[in-house]
């Protein structure tokens, strides 16, 4: 829960740098939710105030930045990575995948 004690919804997208639809959609979940809470209570969807009102929302839309740049980089072999690009010491390897590095 947060500090206002409301629940947490956490969503976060391109954490696999060569997943590129997930940043997409992401973006599209935001504007759905934005649309649906405009001031304008006579076109507000009641579902989405009800969530926003009732979650603390965060989204980050890139989770892996340098891993997701370096897909962009000229090279074919860029466009398939998903690790991030972090330097790992005494090794020749270069980045880790991020979704196998936090304690479960």
């Amino acid at each position: 829960a947060s500090s206002n004690g409301l629940p947490v919804l956490y969503i976060q997208s391109l954490l696999h740098a060569r997943e590129w639809l997930t940043g997409a959609t992401l973006n599209s979940v935001i504007q759905m939710i934005l649309q649906g809470y405009k001031r304008n209570k006579s076109r507000r969807d009641r579902r989405i105030v009800k969530m926003v009102n009732s979650w603390d929302m965060y989204f980050n839309p890139i989770a892996n930045p340098d891993g997701y740049a370096y897909t962009f980089q000229k090279g074919a072999e860029n466009r398939m990575w998903r690790k991030t690009r972090s330097i790992n010491t005494n090794s020749a390897c270069r980045g880790v995948d991020p979704n196998r590095n936090f304690d479960a």
